[in-house]
């Protein structure tokens, strides 16, 4: 009798239940004989149930929305669960410098000579393998540990994501909107692989947390928050070792402050200053890091391949063979990471006046923008690496999971770059998130460009859409306020 009148209590949540096991019944005979198409729709039921569940709980159990902790561990639940699920069914090969990035973490962790060239010249692509050795040190060598690590930080994104827009957004919309950033399915996948791209975007995240913190305060005097600002520069120099755009934030930050601020006092510059050369400070130690690993110094105009590569109008600024066998040249000639770096530099900007002369510089720039509405190059990493041992092997999904990763991935972007254009910077955090978007982009029109590079971006392009569009609805909101009265 109890359990029927439990049932009718709850008679919704039971039919929706039912109905979803019937569904999930129905759907693994047929799906089954076309697997190609299994993970696109277990991804789109998926983000249905999730939508449920907070119908659900909205509507019965309101009062624990509420609570904050709550919230927190309901978020997670929903972006840990599809990720684990990724990470069980999809098992695939690190190939090219994803396998890299391991192998070199295995022998850091083993206490073998890393006394390469390659590192001397580009030192921050040792970096997330030496982060990735200081776990495989403590829990031992093995695929897990690197999962585990992907999704720890994963974890530390998620609870900023939220947090986030629990300060900048209306809050009864803020768990709704965390879910459109988590369940992106692009950031779902990158998972899988092993590159620092979780690390770097949950730092970032965590640094636009402590700057929402700092600039929230109704406490006009910042002084106090000195601790904030110390931990925020040494984040920020943590966020650049990983990747070297990390600097950008820090640059974002200072032109809100000192150009864009209405006013700028002592107050100001000391908090600048501090930020500053705590970065410095931290970038220091982490250069030390990587000389004593590597047996170079860091090498000057460090980004001059780079900028070589990006400057190549037949390749679209992507990495090309004739590129690749000229380095493999200069090389095997020069032994000084410096000397390398200097003479790409140079005939990079050999390369853009040249550009520049034949006219082609802005059509050379549109060229490299489509890498921002590229996303075949994670579903083709997935298809191409499967193994044979994985729990679910994937047969021609590369095309299906591209369109996927592609409506949702061009949808945002085209939201973000209409919130850029249209949102007034009234917010202050909104305006750093917006100078660091642009400063990004911007920086790839000049360097090399490839599609794993905006792994970094698949969490903060959704955030600026989001805020820009409630920016947008409240400068709506306050327009039609004054007009009725």
């Amino acid at each position: 009798m109890k359990l029927f009148r439990l049932i009718l209590k709850n008679i919704e949540l039971c039919v929706i239940v039912l109905f979803t096991l019937f569904f999930s019944i129905v759907f693994y005979r047929e799906i089954s004989h076309t697997p190609s198409l299994l993970i696109p729709i277990f991804y789109i039921i998926y983000c249905i149930l999730t939508i449920i569940s907070y119908i659900v709980i909205k509507k019965k159990y309101n009062h624990y929305l509420e609570n904050k902790w709550f919230c927190i561990l309901y978020i997670l639940i929903i972006g840990m669960m599809i990720r684990i699920i990724s990470l069980h069914f999809i098992n695939i090969e690190q190939k090219g410098d994803y396998s890299i990035y391991l192998n070199t973490a295995s022998k850091l962790a083993l206490g073998k000579n890393i006394n390469n060239l390659y590192y001397g010249i580009f030192p921050h692509a040792i970096h997330y393998p030496i982060a990735l050795s200081l776990f495989y040190k403590l829990f031992g060598v093995s695929k897990l540990i690197v999962s585990a690590v992907h999704l720890l930080f994963s974890l530390i994104e998620i609870v900023c994501i939220y947090l986030l827009m629990e300060k900048t957004i209306i809050k009864k919309y803020s768990i709704i909107a965390t879910f459109l950033i988590i369940l992106n399915p692009s950031s779902i996948l990158i998972v899988l692989f092993t590159g620092g791209e979780s690390i770097y975007s949950s730092l970032i995240f965590v640094c636009l947390l402590i700057i929402a913190n700092i600039y929230s305060s109704s406490n006009s005097n910042k002084s106090k928050h000195i601790g904030l600002y110390i931990i925020l520069g040494l984040l920020l120099s943590f966020a650049n070792f990983f990747r070297p755009t990390g600097i950008i934030l820090i640059i974002a930050l200072i032109l809100s402050e000192l150009l864009i601020n209405n006013s700028y006092n002592k107050k100001i510059i000391i908090r600048v200053c501090t930020i500053c050369l705590t970065f410095i400070l931290g970038n220091m130690i982490f250069q030390n890091i990587t000389t004593k690993i590597t047996g170079f110094q860091t090498p000057q105009k460090s980004f001059g391949w780079n900028l070589y590569v990006g400057a190549n109008y037949n390749s679209k600024g992507t990495w090309n063979s004739e590129d690749g066998q000229l380095f493999k040249d200069i090389i095997a000639k020069e032994n000084d990471p410096s000397e390398i770096q200097t003479y790409f530099f140079d005939l990079s900007i050999k390369r853009y006046k040249n550009l520049i002369k034949q006219r082609k510089l802005l059509h050379h720039f549109m060229n490299k923008s489509f890498i921002w509405s590229r996303e075949s190059y994670i579903p083709t990493l997935i298809s191409e690496g499967q193994l044979s041992g994985s729990n679910y092997k994937l047969s021609g999904v590369d095309k299906v999971i591209t369109f996927l990763c592609f409506i949702y991935q061009n949808i945002v972007f085209i939201i973000m770059l209409l919130s850029l254009l249209f949102c007034k910077k009234q917010n202050f955090l909104y305006r750093i998130i917006s100078l660091y978007m642009i400063g990004s982009i911007c920086l790839f029109m000049l360097v090399e460009t490839a599609t794993r590079y905006k792994f970094a971006y698949y969490s903060i392009i959704p955030t600026i859409a989001i805020i820009g569009c409630f920016n947008l609805y409240d400068s709506y909101i306050v327009k039609k306020d004054i007009k009725l009265h």
